[in-house]
């Protein structure tokens, strides 16, 4: 049995952790100096305005338990998360596969930036979207704690590409949906269109949240990576 949750939230309900962008952005010990503050400022401005923050989300149970080197299927589709991800899932009597987007115009104006020779704009409305789509993902994830016993536990969030899960995990998440989920369309080569977007898993039952394992992951295009290494 398969429960679909489908949400919008507006800029209010986010709560962007600018802490996250001003490490990506090379400035980790506080303020942007201008003129990125005052791209931040219009990006913000342009974002409060935005009426496509969208999530979709589904609790399954699984077939049996994720078990490490099984495929784990979920209604027909098979799931390979890989050897870091399934030691964290581990325990879950049920799995929360989710895809949600920040919308594409924080991506439109950024490339137009870009195109009007304006980089420096045009990075920081990029990385605006890339944090505006982890506080939706936060932001559902707290919804989703808040409806739960004080005795079920939560894991973190866990997305194809990362941790050993590859990329073509994305194609079963979006198999268990059927409709586009969030609006979101998956490529042939398995990315997600609008570009600002997240699909991942996290577990439910007797499992426990645990901050990323950085020290256990290679990729070098993930944002908590480039944020823990800076100094």
């Amino acid at each position: 049995m398969m429960e679909r949750v489908d949400f919008r939230l507006d800029w209010q309900s986010l709560h962007p952790d600018f802490g996250l962008l001003h490490k990506a952005m090379g400035f980790p010990d506080g303020a942007l100096p201008a003129p990125f503050d005052a791209y931040l400022l219009e990006a913000i401005r342009f974002a409060e305005k935005l009426d496509e923050f969208r999530g979709s989300y589904l609790l399954v149970t699984p077939e049996k338990p994720v078990i490490k080197g099984e495929w784990t299927t979920v209604e027909s589709q098979r799931f390979q998360f890989g050897r870091t991800i399934t030691k964290e899932l581990e325990g879950s009597s049920q799995l929360l596969f989710f895809v949600v987007t920040a919308g594409p115009s924080l991506s439109r104006e950024a490339s137009v930036a870009l195109s009007q020779e304006e980089p420096v704009k045009g990075y920081l409305f990029d990385q605006l979207g890339t944090v505006v789509c982890e506080a939706i993902a936060e932001a559902m994830s707290q919804s989703v704690r808040a409806q739960l016993p004080p005795t079920v536990g939560m894991t973190n969030r866990y997305s194809p590409g990362y941790c050993q899960w590859k990329l073509a995990g994305q194609q079963a998440i979006f198999g268990l949906f059927g409709d586009p989920p969030a609006g979101v369309s998956l490529s042939p080569s398995f990315l997600m269109n609008p570009i600002k977007s997240v699909s991942g898993v996290i577990g439910l039952g007797e499992v426990r949240y645990r901050d990323y394992p950085c020290d256990l992951c290679n990729s070098p295009h993930c944002i908590y990576r480039r944020i823990l290494s800076t100094p």
